[in-house]
């Protein structure tokens, strides 16, 4: 009884196999058609990341990375830390955050940049005197952007400084001719202090109070501070001695900060007015932003109120972004800042594609 069936079965299956073919040939097509429409949008370049030593005016050789693809229009200077090296690492940093800025630029937007190492970080050859000496720091920044124009003279430049970077970065523009200024500047993670030295003394205050200080204990380093800075650079220091632990780290920091291997530090520092500086760099060229990451800890409400008032508009803030500008689970997860600066496998957080396609003049705004 069942042999009709499986006899008309084969006309069935011919039939629908036979509908099954042009539909198939459509899907194709369309599908070819969106890929085409697309490809711009998403091939990734290839790149080419080669390593060289950056010459700075005291003759110090810093390592420097230059990523670049095999041809291209814009070249980026990333700034850092001076104890980062040209990667963003140090001993307590492994997140390669300049790296990875350097290969979305290059890959997704085809800009070359250059990064180099701080010279208080591992990837210095500079003299261990020099660590602190603000001057040189900017000095090695000048000869980046030097370095940079003559490999891609013809390219649009543009630079990112990020963290203490911001402050050296515009001293260092701030002796430059308007002519010869980046056509765009992206900030992020930046204090704007009154002066280097009150951004280093606000920034060890901030830190104490992540620490989890007790009210007491912020309030005795806050007038511990007012106290010395008042009277810089003869400002004494009480005597430590039963006193709350964490009050006693605060005191030998700015114990540090009275020895002699930051002597150039200690001159320099109220000469280096972070914020005039941005005001003044506003005055001749207009174009920059300002990025902070939206979990960046380190960077406290009042000075993303600082940048803004000296905009005169909001940051851009990067959705889920932290720090180093890398995607975080921490508010979700309760993790610790430490273990997320270990996790050398996080990548860029997405938003980050808005501060690189700014960088590289391919945002749809000017």
């Amino acid at each position: 009884m069942s042999r009709p069936e499986v006899e008309s079965s084969g006309p069935r299956r011919f039939i629908l196999f036979t509908l099954a073919i042009p539909l198939l040939a459509f899907l194709g097509l369309w599908l070819t058609a969106r890929v085409g429409c697309s490809a711009d949008h998403t091939q990734r370049q290839r790149v080419q990341q080669s390593a060289l030593d950056l010459i700075s005016a005291d003759g110090a050789s810093l390592q420097a990375q230059l990523t670049a693809p095999q041809q291209t229009e814009v070249a980026v200077l990333l700034v850092g830390d001076r104890a980062l090296d040209e990667n963003w690492n140090s001993g307590a940093v492994r997140a390669a955050a300049a790296e990875r800025l350097a290969l979305a630029l290059g890959e997704e937007y085809g800009a070359a940049s250059l990064r180099f190492a701080g010279r208080a970080s591992a990837g210095s050859r500079a003299s261990r005197e020099s660590y602190h000496d603000l001057d040189l720091a900017i000095a090695d920044i000048a000869a980046a952007w030097r370095a940079l124009h003559m490999r891609f003279p013809e390219a649009r430049k543009t630079l990112l400084a990020h963290g203490e970077g911001c402050a050296l970065s515009l001293a260092a523009l701030g002796k430059m001719q308007t002519h010869d200024l980046p056509l765009r500047l992206a900030l992020s993670s930046c204090w704007l202090s009154d002066t280097m030295l009150d951004l280093w003394g606000e920034r060890l205050l901030w830190n104490l109070q992540r620490s989890g200080a007790s009210q007491e204990v912020l309030r005795r380093a806050s007038e511990t501070w007012r106290t010395f800075r008042m009277r810089w650079p003869h400002g004494q220091l009480p005597d430590d001695r039963a006193t709350p632990a964490d009050l006693q780290i605060f005191l030998a920091a700015l114990r540090e900060l009275q020895s002699p291997g930051w002597e150039n530090f200690r001159q320099q520092s109220t000469q280096l007015r972070p914020r005039l500086l941005l005001a003044d760099y506003g005055r001749r060229n207009g174009r920059w932003r300002f990025f902070p990451g939206e979990f960046d800890e380190e960077l406290p409400e009042q000075q993303r109120l600082a940048a803004s008032a000296i905009a005169s508009s909001r940051p851009e803030t990067l959705r889920g972004a932290d720090h180093f500008l890398l995607e975080t689970d921490r508010r979700r997860e309760g993790l610790p800042l430490a273990w997320q600066r270990w996790r050398s496998n996080r990548g860029l957080a997405s938003d980050v594609s808005r501060l690189t396609a700014w960088l590289s003049f391919q945002d749809d705004r000017q």
